[in-house]
């Protein structure tokens, strides 16, 4: 099944990048612009003291069908890049999942990872990222709107990162220690608009798999 899913390498990391069709994006923009209204209220981004750049809210007591669809989705690919490259027979799994917006005033992005589950089990260690794209941004000059990639904290953006122009409708996976940022787009007529979520794999080692 792997060969059918983009892989970007860098360094010793691989992204996935797959396509995700059947999605009725009309109707998840819509259900997403409900909950934000009603969940942060009508603003452009936090403010800066949240330290959560952009717009950010769990969707994880959400109950709107299309936001529940879509996870599911994003969480059983997950699960099968997890299993094809690990070759453990997954026993159970867990997901953590959000919503992040940049709007074109949005001024800050911040480099970070996932390796914590959840802020309520911040012991137990993310086994994938993912982030799905509902939008992206256009009008980009330069880097705007790329996601980019960090090979490690404290390394020099210019010579030890990899940039990315997402694309909308793809699901990308990433280890949960990976650090990255999605940069600002100040031009855009479009809102970013992601799911995201970490993967937590409660596993088992499959000997009958192994090559």
């Amino acid at each position: 099944m792997l060969n059918s899913y983009e892989i970007i390498n860098f360094k010793h990391h691989k992204i996935y990048k797959i396509k995700i069709d059947g999605i009725d994006t009309s109707k998840l923009l819509e259900d997403i612009d409900i909950d934000r209204k009603f969940l942060v209220g009508d603003i452009p981004f936090n403010p800066k003291e949240m330290g959560s750049p952009g717009i950010q809210f769990s969707t994880n007591l959400s109950n709107s069908k299309s936001i529940f669809e879509i996870k599911d989705k994003c969480y059983n690919i997950v699960k099968d890049v997890y299993t094809s490259i690990s070759n453990k027979e997954v026993i159970s799994g867990y997901q953590n999942s959000w919503i992040f917006i940049s709007t074109a005033s949005n001024p800050d992005s911040q480099y970070h990872q996932h390796s914590k589950f959840s802020y309520e089990l911040p012991t137990l260690t993310t086994s994938f990222t993912w982030t799905y794209y509902v939008d992206v941004p256009n009008n980009c000059e330069g880097n705007e709107g790329k996601l980019i990639f960090l090979n490690e904290r404290g390394d020099d953006e210019q010579t030890d990162s990899i940039m990315i122009m997402h694309e909308a409708g793809y699901l990308y996976i990433f280890g949960g220690t990976l650090w990255h940022r999605p940069e600002v787009n100040p031009n855009s007529t479009n809102d970013r608009i992601v799911l995201a979520g970490n993967v937590l794999f409660n596993a088992k080692s499959d000997s009958s798999n192994l090559i």
